[in-house]
């Protein structure tokens, strides 16, 4: 019996040292010390990273146009000096699973700054770890695993959105490099960070001069009166395009007029438009905030009354699915510390539960709700199924106001969350 006894203390200790050599190993992936620590790959000395090694420029990223062929891609994007920009690193029709994966993005550090955060992408959503780690300047490492959910063969997915500042204005590749890991294999594609100029657009018409700003380079010039024509000139960086087509009508940026009655424009509820300084300007609604207008009647209506929102609270506050049973029924409890209108006859009661999709949670029809002392008793039953999480029980009441005599509504909402069952032993 001791034996035995000694013998299951070795097995322990032999466990908790493989676990805490995965571990390391995985650590030392995120932070940049090793370059193949996951299982299967290789740990030489040969794969240590100088994590002050100065930027290199991948070749495999080029320029305008960008080359998106690999099944690992970086997008491209542009900017201008002082902009923040994201850059997506995706999957494209994935070769193989992948449980396991790493790769350094590239990039130059003169033109573009590492915000030093970054969102995880769909792909790796449920991945056990996934990290990164700056280990040089112009080069991120990011890497993770999972013992579960792993990444489909044929899957196309986002992995990772990282964050930069624009530094200063030029074009600069982006680039992966050192794929291991599931992905070792794999083609991959770099993108392009290109420079955003400005756009400057100038519209002449008699008497007016338009000038805006935006982010490409482009010029327009529009002629007035029939038989002009149009002539536009757009430039990024190292390429200018100018196209002329004809014109026949003139564009202004506002009605020209020299009474009121050339602007109105016949609609009641628009008001009254008014010529000011030779120019039509918009009329004023002549309802007021509590009003809504009604253009066939040429009049203003008072405003239905907001429903009376009462939140009441939920006993039991929440729910355990059945175990074995398809489902169960059972009375919910809504309590108002104020007087409420319910009726069961003409109350709507609704159940809604924590997505478009939930279901299981419905309200028992072979019972009828009741109110007693500002509690309501409403029947409902949970199925084995039931979706996990906080669904909504919201009882709508239509009523007349006593003050005024209006129809208005009364909402009384209460929430139940809803858990997976136990099993409860003896």
């Amino acid at each position: 019996m001791e034996r035995m006894r000694q013998m299951s203390r070795g097995f322990i200790i032999f466990l908790s040292l493989t676990t805490a050599a995965v571990l390391l190993f995985s650590t030392q992936r995120a932070f940049g010390v090793i370059r193949k620590p996951f299982p299967g790959i290789s740990t030489n000395k040969s794969e240590i990273i100088d994590k002050n090694s100065a930027y290199q420029a991948d070749d495999s990223a080029t320029c305008l146009p960008e080359d998106d062929s690999g099944a690992l891609d970086i997008t491209g994007a542009s900017g201008n000096t002082g902009d923040t920009i994201t850059i997506t690193v995706r999957i494209q029709n994935a070769p193989n699973s992948v449980d396991s994966l790493g790769f350094d993005v590239t990039y130059d550090p003169a033109v573009l700054e590492y915000q030093g955060s970054f969102t995880r992408g769909s792909c790796v959503t449920n991945f056990s770890f996934f990290d990164f780690n700056l280990i040089s300047a112009g080069t991120i490492r990011i890497g993770g695993f999972t013992t579960t959910n792993a990444i489909q063969t044929g899957a196309s997915c986002d992995v990772v959105v990282l964050q930069f500042t624009v530094l200063t204005c030029a074009t600069t590749s982006l680039g992966l490099q050192g794929l291991v890991d599931n992905i070792a294999s794999w083609s991959k594609s770099g993108g392009c960070f290109s420079c955003g100029a400005t756009t400057t657009t100038t519209t002449s018409v008699p008497g007016q001069t338009t000038t805006s700003t935006s982010a490409v380079s482009t010029t327009t010039t529009t002629s007035s009166g029939g038989g002009g024509s149009t002539t536009t000139t757009t430039s990024v960086p190292g390429q200018t395009t100018t196209s002329t087509s004809a014109i026949s009508t003139t564009t202004t940026t506002a009605l020209q007029c020299d009474s009121d009655t050339e602007c109105d424009d016949g609609l009641f509820c628009t008001g009254i438009e008014r010529c000011i300084d030779n120019v039509c300007t918009e009329g004023i609604s002549p309802c007021a905030d509590n009003e809504t207008c009604d253009e066939d009647k040429n009049e203003c209506v008072e405003a239905p009354p907001l429903p009376i929102l009462i939140n009441a609270t939920c006993f039991p506050q929440h729910l355990r699915r059945p175990l074995v049973r398809a489902k169960r029924c059972l009375w919910l409890l809504l309590h108002t510390n104020v007087a409420n209108h319910f009726n069961g006859k003409q109350s709507i009661i609704t159940v809604t539960g924590p997505d478009k999709t939930s279901q299981g949670l419905e309200i028992n029809p072979q019972r009828l709700p009741f109110n007693i002392n500002n509690t309501i008793f409403i029947p409902v039953c949970i199925m084995r199924d039931a979706g996990t999480g906080k669904w909504i029980i919201r009882i709508t009441t239509p009523f007349e106001n006593t003050i005024n005599s209006n129809q208005q509504e009364e909402v009384i909402e209460a929430g139940v969350e809803v858990k997976s069952s136990i099993l409860r032993l003896p």
